[in-house]
C-alpha cells in the first residue's frame, strides 16, 4: 500500500532515515521540503507492507512541463535487497499520468573517489536501468554532487527518443524555479551533455 506522508511522517523519515541514507551535500533542509509541500509541488510517500513502512520517496512536480523529479528514494535498511526499491519505482510510475516524464538523478560512478564508492554507484545505475530508466546522456553537478540524469516514462521507447535539450531545460527548471535562488543556481549547478 502507498501512503502520502503527513508532515510528521516526513519529519520522522527525514530525521531517522534520510540523514543516514544521503550525504549532507545531497540532503536539502527539511524546511525547504516543507515549504515546497505547502506550495503544492512536493510530496512524500511511503510504501507499506505487513503494517510496516518499507520504502519512501519524495517527488517534485512541474505540471506546466509535465515532468516530475524523483528527489529522493530510499529503502529502510532492514528491507534492502528484497525488491522494495523496484516496487517503489513501479508505484511512482503508476501514480503519474502517462504523459509525465520522471527525471531521476543517480550519482555518477565516473566521479567516485575509490573502487568501493564506484561499485556502489554502478549498482545504483544498474538498478535504475533494470527498472526501465533510460540514461539521457546528461550529467549534472549540484552542490558538488555529480549525477547521471535518467528519465522514465510509461513507454520505454518514448524515453529513448526524448529531446535532450528539452529535458535539460526541464531539469534546470526544477533547480531554478523550485529549489535554488538564481545566484545559488549559477554557483552550484553545472550541466554537461546534449
Amino acid at each position: 500500500m502507498v501512503q502520502k506522508m503527513s508532515e510528521e511522517q516526513m519529519r520522522q523519515i527525514y530525521e531517522e532515515q534520510m540523514k543516514r541514507d544521503f550525504p549532507p551535500n545531497e540532503l536539502k533542509p527539511l524546511s525547504k521540503m516543507q515549504r515546497l509541500v505547502r506550495a503544492g509541488v512536493y510530496e512524500g510517500f511511503l510504501l507499506w507492507e505487513s503494517g510496516q513502512p518499507k520504502a519512501y520517496w519524495m517527488l517534485l512536480r512541474d505540471c506546466r512541463r509535465q515532468t516530475a523529479l524523483l528527489d529522493y528514494l530510499g529503502v529502510l535498511p532492514e528491507f534492502r535487497g528484497q525488491g522494495y526499491g523496484s516496487r517503489a519505482l513501479l508505484e511512482i510510475r503508476r501514480s503519474l499520468p502517462p504523459e509525465v516524464k520522471l527525471l531521476i538523478e543517480a550519482e555518477d560512478p565516473a566521479m567516485a573517489e575509490g573502487r568501493e564508492e564506484r561499485e556502489v554507484r554502478e549498482r545504483r545505475l544498474a538498478f535504475y536501468q533494470n527498472n526501465h530508466a533510460v540514461d539521457t546522456g546528461l550529467r549534472a553537478c549540484v552542490f558538488e554532487a555529480p549525477y547521471v540524469i535518467f528519465v522514465m516514462e510509461a513507454a520505454e521507447e518514448t524515453a529513448r527518443t526524448l529531446d535532450r535539450e528539452w529535458l535539460r531545460e526541464c531539469y534546470q527548471a526544477f533547480y531554478r524555479e523550485y529549489l535554488l535562488s538564481e545566484g545559488q543556481y549559477t554557483e552550484q549547478v553545472q550541466m554537461e551533455g546534449k
